[in-house]
């Protein structure tokens, strides 16, 4: 996350990380994360699954037990302030 205001044209890379802390596998893990309004979505990487920024859902699918998989998503200001995640 980017502490603080953020400017006009700044580019900058959200990552979240999942862990199945459980003792059995996970199946049809899906992760929620919209977008704030003032941002512009650019890529995203992602360990396992795939994102939609129009929905700002992460489909992962299944994760083993004790597994961690990892989103990041690279997006740019397109007004001033500050953006709460």
């Amino acid at each position: 996350s980017v502490p603080g205001p953020v400017n006009v044209g700044q580019v900058f890379t959200y990552t979240i990380t999942l862990t199945n802390e459980g003792a059995w596998p996970a199946t049809g893990v899906v992760v929620a994360d919209q977008l704030a309004g003032n941002l512009t979505f650019l890529t995203y990487t992602t360990t396992q699954g795939v994102y939609s920024a129009g929905t700002g859902l992460w489909t992962v699918g299944s994760i083993a037990a004790g597994a961690s998989k990892t989103l990041s998503i690279t997006v740019l200001v397109n007004t001033p302030g500050t953006i709460t995640n």
